[in-house]
């Protein structure tokens, strides 16, 4: 996370705190002992803040690569805010003794909602960080730096960085002529000169003029120096696979599954499964009713697929049927398109609001599936994925997942070209992954479920 992404959550939650205070403090300004009588507020404080803290980050409020616009954004919080609402009453119905009132609660959202708003407008559009960003240096001009040029284009994507300028070596030129240095004194001078702070490595072609013993007295020197790969892993965390080598797999950090790590997962999904197949049984049976209405069931309730898991072994996944019972009947697997006119009109409501992948809780269950990981793919396209995209095969390092890192960065795939674009952020979890990064996912795929992004 970015600095200023971090000071923005210390700051809205630092609001939250104080709400609860400000709401008691105006809503029994006049009467002290009635303050008195609701006990320590710091609690509360707690509990709304972390809650609040909580549906901001579902409705992916501290994603850095967020690129709503003024009216998505506030739209975004209304719905974190209604959200925490409705948490923060229940806690309170299961918990009476750290109740506050209605009108303490109503004062606290009211001045938290306002001073969040007011917040985000600033931080959007008049927040100048330059003076606590890092300073890169990118040494290459040819189509790496291009790539990291595209990946920069956006404000939102510069948060915490300031791309001071590229190095040209062997000729290479392909980004912007206005952000070029010429490389007519020592790559030190240059990073003196220019107050560099970090280094990244995007030369196409390191055979040729590549400054290794410059680049080792600037690391030297107290300047972090990160290849290609690694600079795009921090900044869009996704491993860019047409740019890996089996060099970095193996001396990059990450990819380690310890014995109690495994255990925690399990339990967690264990517990949250079944907590949600209890909340979601009564939507279920509304399904299935629809489902009756509309076919009379023609093809079953469930559908049943095998699937690639846990170290490219199968097993049967099971969903609630969204497509006619005659959705392949030449035999052959296809991808969902958009538009696919296979699926039922029940279907095109259970697939939106993703009701029909529900029953994979089973599967979560039984230990064929995690509740996050890389989406499982069917062992006929697994088969020519291989063939076309590399380290293909890495993301069935974990189990998968009823939802992943890809499914809340990427748009539903229905390609090869979408399943490598996929693969790269697959990756990043498989290097990465840990119960928080799990919570962040499971967070923000309330807002995927919510906008209907990816769904076919």
């Amino acid at each position: 996370m970015p600095t200023s992404y971090l000071a923005l959550l210390l700051v809205e939650g630092g609001i939250f705190f104080i709400s609860i205070y400000v709401g008691s403090i105006l809503r029994f300004s006049a009467i002290d002992s009635e303050i008195d009588s609701l006990g320590p507020l710091w609690p509360r404080a707690i509990i709304y803040f972390v809650l609040l803290t909580c549906t901001m980050t579902a409705m992916g409020m501290y994603d850095r690569h967020s690129r709503n616009s003024m009216s998505s954004m506030i739209l975004r919080i209304v719905i974190a805010f209604f959200l925490g609402f409705i948490l923060i009453s229940l806690f309170f119905y299961i918990f009476p003794v750290l109740y506050i009132g209605r009108g303490v609660l109503l004062i606290a959202v009211l001045v938290s909602f306002i001073s969040i708003i007011t917040g985000r407008v600033i931080f959007t559009k008049y927040l100048d960080l330059k003076h606590i960003n890092q300073r890169i240096l990118v040494l290459g001009a040819g189509q790496k730096a291009a790539a990291l040029e595209k990946l920069l284009r956006r404000k939102a994507d510069r948060r915490g960085i300031e791309l001071v300028a590229y190095v040209a070596l062997s000729g290479e030129l392909v980004v912007s002529d206005s952000k070029v240095l010429k490389y007519d004194i020592s790559l030190k001078d240059i990073v003196t000169q220019n107050n560099i702070d970090e280094i990244v490595l995007a030369v196409d072609d390191r055979r040729n003029s590549f400054p290794l013993d410059e680049i080792v007295d600037c690391r030297m020197g107290g300047v972090m120096v990160s290849d290609f790969v690694t600079f795009i892993e921090r900044r869009a965390c996704k491993i860019l696979v047409t740019d890996l080598d089996p060099s970095w797999l193996m001396h990059s950090d990450g990819f380690g599954y310890g014995l109690l790590n495994d255990v925690v997962t399990r339990v967690f999904d264990i517990v949250v499964s079944s907590i949600l197949l209890i909340v979601f049984s009564p939507v279920l049976l509304i399904a299935i009713l629809a489902m009756f209405f509309e076919d009379r069931c023609r093809g079953g309730v469930f559908y049943h697929q095998v699937r690639v898991g846990l170290n490219g072994q199968v097993y049967t996944i099971y969903k609630l049927r969204s497509m006619c019972a005659d959705a392949e009947s030449s035999g052959e697997a296809r991808w969902a398109s958009e538009g696919d006119d296979r699926v039922t009109k029940v279907g095109a409501i259970l697939r939106k609001l993703r009701i029909d992948e529900v029953p994979q809780l089973f599967n979560v269950i039984k230990g064929n599936m995690s509740l996050v990981g890389p989406r499982p793919e069917r062992p006929e396209f697994v088969e020519d994925l291989k063939k076309e995209v590399a380290y293909f095969s890495e993301r069935h390092r974990v189990k998968p997942g009823i939802t992943g890192w890809a499914q809340i960065c990427y748009p539903y795939g229905a390609s090869t070209e979408d399943s490598k674009a996929k693969l790269e952020y697959d990756l990043y979890y498989v290097k990465n992954r840990n119960l928080f990064l799990d919570l962040v996912i499971l967070f923000q795929t309330v807002q995927v479920i919510l906008f209907g992004k990816g769904a076919r």
